[in-house]
C-alpha cells in the first residue's frame, strides 16, 4: 500500500473505533480542502463546508490552535476568492483575523506554526490595505527561522512591500536590497 491508502486505511479504523472525537471534525475539514488538485481549483462552496464543519467543533479539552489556525485560513481563503478588485467582505476579513490570532495565544513554542501564522496575518492585512499592520506581522515573521534561501527572499519581498505602502520608503528599500 502506498502512503495514502495506509492514511485512509488508519484514518478508517480510528473513526470506526469512534477514536477520533471531535477531531473527526478537523479531519473531515482537512481532507475536504485537500481533494481538489490546487487550492485554485477549490470552489468557495467547498471552503465554506470545511468552514462550516471547524465552527461547529467543540474543542472543550483540546489544544484548539489547529482547528483556529485552519479556520482562520479557510476564512482568509473564502476571502480571496469572493474579493472583487478592492472590494471585499470586512466582516469575512474580521473572522479570519479573529481565527489567526486565536490560534496565536495558544501557539506555544511551535515555530513553524508560528511562522505560518504570522505570514498568513501579514498576508490578510495586505488584501484589506492594512498595511502597517501586515508590516508589523511581517517584521515578527522575520525573527523566525526560515527553511529556505527562498522563503527569505519571498519573505523579504512581501515586507518590502507592506512597508512601502504603509509610507515606510527608506525601511522598504532596506529591505529589498
Amino acid at each position: 500500500l502506498d502512503d495514502t491508502a495506509k492514511l485512509e486505511k488508519t484514518y478508517e479504523r480510528l473513526v470506526s473505533r469512534k477514536l477520533t472525537g471531535e477531531n473527526v471534525r478537523l479531519v473531515d475539514a482537512i481532507r475536504l480542502v485537500t481533494q481538489s488538485e490546487s487550492r485554485d481549483a477549490l470552489s468557495v462552496d467547498d471552503v465554506r463546508a470545511a468552514s462550516s464543519g471547524l465552527e461547529s467543533m467543540d474543542t472543550t479539552g483540546l489544544n484548539p490552535v489547529l482547528p483556529n489556525f485552519l479556520l482562520g485560513a479557510l476564512y482568509h481563503l473564502e476571502l480571496v476568492k469572493t474579493r472583487s478588485g478592492l472590494a471585499y467582505d470586512a466582516q469575512l476579513a474580521e473572522k479570519a483575523h479573529r481565527q489567526y490570532m486565536l490560534a496565536y495565544d495558544q501557539v506555544g513554542d511551535n515555530d513553524r506554526l508560528l511562522a505560518s501564522l504570522l505570514t498568513n496575518l501579514g498576508a490578510l492585512h495586505q488584501l484589506t490595505r492594512n498595511f502597517g499592520l501586515a508590516a508589523t506581522y511581517l517584521e515578527q515573521r522575520g525573527h523566525v527561522g526560515f527553511v529556505s534561501a527562498g522563503d527569505e527572499a519571498m519573505h523579504a519581498l512581501e515586507l518590502s512591500r507592506a512597508l512601502y505602502y504603509s509610507g515606510e520608503h527608506g525601511r522598504s528599500a532596506d529591505e529589498s536590497a
